[in-house]
């Protein structure tokens, strides 16, 4: 189970005038973030997540809150004023993208509603993606409740290029000791190495179940036989030839080639 939330109120607004919308401000201690969250104002629009810092530790992040329930203070309800004393910048246009996969949804993922732009200031590409992946795993903790979700994939809203967070699957009732198995596919001319290539599909399996690599090796089995489509669509690899899997945490992989494949 996640550890609970740290809240700072939901009095937030983004220039601490009261008729704007509001905010709430959290530290999730699990994910190591503190961000201030708006949930979508309308129907079908995406949420609002402004990333604050990357912290650990409860004292640093009391530390960066300050005196924030002071209504003396400018930067009471102002997320202005907290972002600049936290980051020293408050710029605002949302610079990565997050959409969700939930089990069963065979979509492409353009067709699949951005589920929350993100915020992240004047950081620069690979600091905003390091955001997005932060980001993944608070959606993952906080919103995969009834282990609903499949995939994440977030991108800078300038780039069609995603990367992808893969949910571990669980096939027991999580009791057991578990051992997670990473499918990595390669589709026909991608050159890069294994490790560049996302995972796109994690597995847990109980310490119950019978020969757990024997089982995945069979799932790469099956992915390299679906259609162009399914292939393309769930695991952005439309001709795909060869599976990687190797078990969490062991760099060693396992190789399953589609037949005729040198």
């Amino acid at each position: 189970m996640p550890k609970p939330e740290v809240d700072f109120g939901y009095h937030w607004t983004l220039t601490g005038r009261p008729e704007q919308p509001l905010w709430r401000v959290s530290w999730d201690p699990d994910a190591g973030m503190l961000y201030a969250f708006q949930p979508s104002l309308t129907p079908g629009e995406p949420h609002k997540l402004v990333f604050l810092a990357e912290v650990h530790i409860r004292q640093d992040v009391d530390r960066l809150m300050g005196d924030w329930s002071n209504p003396a203070l400018p930067k009471y309800g102002n997320l202005f004023h907290l972002r600049m004393n936290i980051a020293g910048a408050a710029e605002w246009p949302a610079k990565i993208q997050v959409r969700v996969r939930r089990q069963n949804d065979e979509q492409k993922w353009e067709e699949i509603p951005v589920f929350c732009n993100v915020y992240c200031g004047d950081k620069d590409t690979q600091e905003c993606l390091a955001v997005g992946n932060l980001v993944a795993d608070w959606i993952i903790d906080r919103y995969d409740n009834e282990n609903r979700i499949r995939q994440i994939r977030y991108n800078l809203v300038d780039s069609a290029q995603g990367h992808y967070r893969a949910v571990p699957v669980k096939v027991d009732d999580g009791t057991h000791l578990r051992m997670t198995y990473q499918f990595r596919v390669r589709t026909f001319g991608d050159t890069r190495d294994w490790d560049q290539i996302p995972v796109t599909q994690s597995i847990e399996y109980s310490g119950l179940e019978e020969r757990p690599l024997e089982r995945a090796l069979f799932e790469a089995q099956r992915i390299l036989h679906l259609s162009p489509e399914k292939a393309g669509i769930l695991y952005n690899a439309p001709n795909p030839i060869e599976v990687r899997v190797n078990q969490l945490g062991n760099p060693q992989g396992h190789y399953v080639r589609k037949e005729g494949q040198e």
